[in-house]
């Protein structure tokens, strides 16, 4: 099953880091997709935690409008 995260940021960021929580005995994490993000950003994640995700997502090509991953 996957959790999608979508965020609807101002145009023109380049960057955000995510740090999500849930209740590890309910769910877990087994890896994070790019999504909607454009093509020549990158996606680092953690997920040596149980029940936390620490996400990077970066790239230069600015974001516009809508983004999910």
């Amino acid at each position: 099953m996957a959790v999608p995260v979508t965020a609807t940021p101002s145009d023109g960021f380049i960057s955000v880091d995510l740090d999500v929580r849930w209740n590890s005995t309910i769910l877990s994490a087994t890896s994070v997709t790019a999504g909607s993000l454009p093509g020549d950003w990158t996606v680092v994640s953690n997920l040596s935690t149980p029940g936390r995700a620490q996400i990077a997502l970066f790239g230069v090509t600015p974001t516009v409008g809508t983004i999910r991953w």
